[in-house]
């Protein structure tokens, strides 16, 4: 009876000293992923994604983010607020990707650079969906994946945001091959000087953000 009671005993310290260790795991959900972003990163980013100057990316930024500041009542302009605003206002890249449902050989992304902001408490907020678009992942032939729209839809509480897509893959080949065997999910577009395409059914990715 002691000895089964030892073992009892010690199976319960064993599995909790082991919770803590995956709970610490970084944030990576199946095809998931969350990375937090430094500020120059996101300016770097905000520049490509709307083809300005890095001056006006930075900008553009500390604008929103003093906006923040002042919305939790804190002064943008005081020194330590300024040395701590990485710890007010944060960015988040999110990325995840999605299998077609009618070809599993093809698939695409949602990319997000999610702004979030907190107080001196613990509890944190979405800000705004900063920049998002879609790319393609994988697929065959020579193929493309098409964005015909996007759009968030943060909820009432601010813990959460929405993120959905439409979109679909277009294959080019010097062939024609039949569709309905080698490219489920597909159909023919048109066919001009020896070049053949092909589209997909439309595809509408949706993932969801939380915040931490």
């Amino acid at each position: 009876m002691k000895k089964l009671l030892s073992l009892v005993i010690s199976l319960t310290m064993v599995l909790s000293l082991a919770v803590p260790a995956f709970a610490a795991a970084p944030l990576s959900e199946g095809n998931v992923e969350c990375r937090q972003l430094t500020f120059e990163e996101v300016v770097l980013k905000k520049m490509k994604y709307d083809n300005i100057s890095y001056e006006a990316a930075k900008e553009q930024l500390l604008d929103e983010e003093n906006r923040i500041l002042t919305q939790i009542g804190m002064n943008e302009k005081n020194a330590y607020t300024n040395s701590m605003r990485s710890n007010f206002v944060q960015y988040v890249e999110y990325s995840k990707e999605f299998d077609f449902p009618d070809n599993s050989e093809f698939s695409c992304a949602i990319n997000a650079t999610i702004r979030t902001y907190s107080d001196f408490g613990h509890t944190r907020w979405i800000d705004e969906v900063v920049m998002m678009s879609t790319r393609r992942v994988s697929g065959r032939y020579s193929y493309e994946w098409i964005e015909e729209d996007k759009t968030s839809i943060i909820s009432a509480d601010k813990k959460s945001v929405k993120l959905m897509a439409m979109g679909h893959f277009s294959v080019t080949t010097s062939k024609e091959i039949n569709a309905s065997v080698e490219l489920p999910g597909f159909s023919v577009g048109s066919s001009s000087g020896g070049t053949y395409l092909y589209l997909s059914n439309t595809m509408r990715p949706t993932g969801t953000y939380c915040a931490p």
